[in-house]
């Protein structure tokens, strides 16, 4: 039988003489489509449209597509492919969102004095952030933000490491090189650069052994700070130091830039699928990572979604009638992270949603066809309560705080008030929030423009002590205490 994709990067054709799943013949043509659950049929984010003879629906796709499965959709997860077909995606593959690197000029360029373009990326679990500079006058030339082909996985680094052990091995560290290739190549790169990542991204990427990062102790073996080489890709590219198994370059670079080196005491927080940590106090850096899940990517939630056009993304109380505004450039039809918090916020002071997080039923947003149901704000309630609970662990006054640093673009779109609302940050930081937008690229920014800032990044190293949250019974005490709303 033959099986015909077709995406936005065009037709490509499988062969087989066996019924075969369709998200494992999406995997082996190398087309990308979002899988947040790693295939278990739960998050419904793997939407096709197929024509031919396949497996009868499942009950997962009956519950999440309804009768749309008449109109020929069907999760690729869930889909056996019994005879000839063919199959529509429709990707996602550049998507808006916030650079927002900090305004320097070089004044020690790490590629010299030489004319060149150079860049810098950020891989991020569920994204992958990049620009571009003319060196040595550090013109910005393009930037592009895009979906981490890795996504196909899972969703989150635990899922991408077993997943790397047990099935896969080097598979997906062949597939993040690709897209790194696609981007420089997008981006016009003839000189060096700079890539940042959470540890498991990094090791991922290098196609270092990731079994260190499956395991108490934890103890990660390569730390970066240095030139790697990679199949078919540039040999000046440099990885700056990561802190632990849990803490890696992205959070380095967010605190040489966010400006919390200034701070007596300070919090930086990185909000994201893993939510990292650092706490300053003085000249120590403590940090944690709390895994808060795909949720405020809006991945996790029935109607969620990336900010995409048409995407709710604040949520607000006129009169006692929930109202909203949506990313401009498409039909609503779907409620991204930041409109998530706010639409959970704005059900808590109208009753919908009890303290306890108790819900009856869905409730829709406005006018639209887009709803908060039961099973979200559960999801809502771990990813928040995991969040607050790390930030006790890591700080243990508020009060003490001067400055909080929100970093990344999700992180500058949320209403504070309204995430205090909710309980996933303490209301004592309330007056005193900085977003610095995506600080892990602003970092290695300055490592381009100025060689001599990888010394600071080794002394920080030497100061950083790593919470592992795991195994720590407060956590557990805090993450159920702080499930609740109220």
């Amino acid at each position: 039988m033959k099986i015909t994709i077709i995406s936005d990067k065009g037709t490509k054709e499988y062969f087989s003489d066996r019924s075969v799943r369709l998200s494992d013949v999406i995997k082996e043509l190398g087309v990308e489509i979002s899988m947040p659950c790693a295939g278990m049929g739960l998050c419904g984010k793997c939407i096709v449209s197929v024509s031919g003879k396949v497996s009868s629906p499942s009950e997962n796709e009956i519950r999440i597509l309804g009768d749309r499965i008449k109109s020929g959709e069907r999760l690729a997860c869930q889909t056996f492919v019994q005879g000839d077909s063919i199959v529509l995606i429709s990707e996602v593959k550049e998507l808006k969102g916030e650079y927002l690197t900090s305004e320097i000029k070089p004044v020690n360029p790490l590629t010299g004095k030489r004319k060149c373009i150079s860049s810098i990326i950020d891989i991020g679990t569920t994204t992958v952030a990049a620009q571009s500079f003319e060196m040595p006058s550090g013109k910005l030339r393009k930037s592009l933000f895009q979906l981490n082909a890795q996504t196909i996985y899972g969703s989150d680094v635990v899922s991408r490491i077993d997943s790397e052990i047990n099935n896969h091995n080097g598979k997906l560290g062949k597939i993040i090189q690709n897209q790194i290739t696609d981007i420089l190549n997008r981006l016009d790169n003839d000189g060096d650069v700079i890539i940042t990542g959470n540890t498991t991204m990094l090791y991922l990427l290098s196609n270092t052994d990731v079994s260190c990062l499956a395991s108490f102790p934890f103890e990660i073996k390569e730390i970066f700070g240095k030139n790697i080489k990679l199949p078919r890709l540039s040999e000046n590219i440099y990885l700056p130091k990561t802190i632990s198994a849990f803490i890696g370059s992205d959070i380095m670079c967010g605190i040489i830039s966010s400006g919390m080196m200034r701070d007596e005491n300070s919090v930086l927080i990185d909000l994201g699928t893993n939510s990292e940590i650092v706490y300053k106090h003085g000249d120590k850096f403590i940090c944690a990572s709390a895994s808060a899940g795909p949720v405020f990517e809006g991945a996790s939630i029935e109607c969620g979604s990336y900010s995409v056009p048409g995407a709710i993304n604040s949520v607000y109380n006129i009169g006692n009638r929930i109202e909203f505004t949506s990313v401009p450039g498409g039909k609503v039809k779907s409620i991204c992270g930041s409109g998530v918090i706010d639409a959970v916020a704005v059900m808590l002071s109208l009753g919908y949603i009890e303290n306890d997080g108790y819900l009856e039923d869905k409730v829709f947003i406005g006018q639209s066809d887009v709803y908060i149901s039961p099973s979200d704000v559960r999801k809502i309630q771990l990813a928040k309560s995991a969040i607050f609970s790390a930030l006790t662990i890591v700080c243990d006054d508020f009060s003490k705080v001067d400055k909080f640093y929100i970093s990344g673009g999700f992180g500058s779109s949320i209403n504070i008030n309204n995430a205090v609302r909710i309980g996933l940050f303490p209301k004592e930081i309330l007056g005193k929030v900085v977003f610095c937008g995506n600080t892990s690229l602003s970092g290695a920014k300055m490592i381009l423009f100025d060689a001599s800032t990888k010394e600071l990044t080794e002394n920080i190293y030497k100061n950083c002590k790593t919470e592992v949250l795991s195994q720590k019974e407060e956590f557990n005490k805090l993450f159920v205490e702080n499930m609740n709303f109220g």
